[in-house]
């Protein structure tokens, strides 16, 4: 089993397009430092950033890898209206197959308490939006070559792992999934657990940098200059590689940084055993 690390762009692609040394340079670093691809974040403010000219000179780029520029695209969905919300991933999906990306690692709007074009007062109203713009979206999403993975938990929607696998038991497509973000997972749950209870739904795994402590009195502070690839420590790194072998973990694995003991860290999560 040989499972993709990914680094995740810290720019949105709008603005590393404005200088396109600046983003072959950040592959070239990742994938010198042991990762397979890239996940790019794009800000649907900055669709125009996608013209046919853009596109063309990020297709004739020279990538460090044979596969695709990137393996992954990461947005938030803005608008509580379903119909724009699909309208937007829509334009998503055609950034996504312009950069070879199969996964789309899609927020959606909050819950503050407050009704409003971007964030649902209650929280039902968003499980109810989430419901009905996967049902419209999911053949889409297989019919563009690009699967959908919901981030978990978000800003208040989807903090149940048990609630997020009957929804997506309900969408019955492989073109929706689950994102799980270990930085927000500590109050709803561990990891473990949520990957234990979603198992072939998880499409990826993002190791983001608010991991790493947290006050955790069991976790110890990484080594000063790696980030949360290696977030607790070599016996936790391991508790989540046997985890990922367990549930035959075949998705991506996301990390924020590039990591400065990346190829132990790098070929640890990758490996099938501890």
């Amino acid at each position: 089993m040989n499972r993709p690390i990914v680094y995740r762009m810290s720019s949105p692609l709008a603005d590393v397009t404005r200088d396109t040394h600046e983003l072959v340079a950040s592959y070239q670093r990742a994938a010198q430092s042991g990762f397979d691809g890239v996940e790019i974040l794009v800000d649907p403010s900055d669709y125009g950033t996608f013209s046919p000219a853009v596109v063309k000179s990020l297709e004739s780029m020279s990538w460090p890898w044979d596969g695709p520029p990137c393996n992954a695209v990461a947005a938030s969905c803005h608008s509580t209206d379903v119909n724009a919300a699909c309208a937007e991933v829509f334009e998503l999906f055609s950034v996504a197959q312009a950069l070879g990306a199969s996964r789309l690692n899609l927020s959606l709007p909050p819950v503050t308490g407050i009704d409003s074009p971007s964030t649902f007062a209650r929280y039902q109203s968003a499980m109810n939006y989430a419901h009905e713009f996967l049902l419209r979206i999911r053949f889409d999403a297989e019919a563009a070559g690009v699967a959908i993975a919901l981030e978990a938990s978000s800003a208040g929607c989807l903090n149940s792992p048990v609630e997020l696998r009957e929804l997506l038991n309900q969408m019955n497509s492989p073109a929706v999934g689950a994102c799980l973000d270990a930085g927000r997972l500590d109050q709803p749950g561990e990891l473990d657990d949520w990957l234990r209870t979603l198992t072939h739904r998880v499409g990826a795994i993002r190791l983001t940098d608010g991991v790493a402590m947290r006050d955790h009195p069991t976790r110890s502070a990484p080594p000063s200059g790696t980030d949360a690839i290696s977030f607790a420590g070599v016996d936790e790194m391991k508790s989540l590689v046997r985890v990922l072998n367990e549930i035959n973990y075949e998705g991506l694995v996301i990390a924020s940084e590039l990591v400065a003991a990346a190829d132990w860290n790098v070929s640890s999560t990758k490996r099938t055993s501890d």
